[in-house]
């Protein structure tokens, strides 16, 4: 799924902590979806269910909204 997930278009792929989740970086929305929808396929290629979240990235980082003493 990583290679596919390269080959399409991606700047990164990983598994998030320890599973099931994997997640790809892209430059675009374009390119996210072509990533997504590989990934996708090579899942059920091997016989494996897996959903697609599209999400951007957050450009602002950590925010405190509460302090605690």
């Amino acid at each position: 799924v990583k290679a596919a997930a390269m080959q399409a278009g991606a700047i990164g792929c990983g598994i998030s902590g320890s599973g099931p989740s994997l997640f790809a970086l892209c430059k675009n929305q374009q390119i996210q979806q072509l990533v997504g929808t590989a990934m996708l396929e090579t899942f059920n290629a091997c016989g494996l269910q897996a959903d697609l979240i599209l999400s951007g990235i957050n450009p602002y980082g950590s925010i405190l909204t509460e302090s605690h003493p």
